[in-house]
């Protein structure tokens, strides 16, 4: 399951346009943001609250505002949902 969410104030949403399990367990999400922003990915494994999230990682979209990232530590965990965001 995905979550996402927009920085109302910057632009266009942060969409997690796909997510596969890969044979090692990790878990690989593709993205579509703004072109050239550097966006956060957060995660959490519990969505009752409060629910706190994670930053794993901040990625800068290409020109076709596209970016991947690979969560390598997925496979410690039972659930795990992911949002992203424009860094404030």
């Amino acid at each position: 399951m995905t979550v996402t969410r927009q920085n109302e104030t910057v632009g266009p949403p942060v969409n997690i346009t796909g997510i596969s399990t890969n044979g090692d367990g990790t878990a690989t999400l593709d993205f579509a943001g703004v072109p050239g922003f550097c966006h956060l990915i957060e995660a959490t494994a519990e969505l009752d609250p409060p629910v706190i999230w994670t930053v794993l990682s901040t990625n800068k979209a290409g020109t076709n505002g596209l970016f991947h990232f690979t969560d390598r530590d997925a496979t410690n965990y039972s659930n795990r949902f992911y949002q992203t965001a424009i860094p404030q």
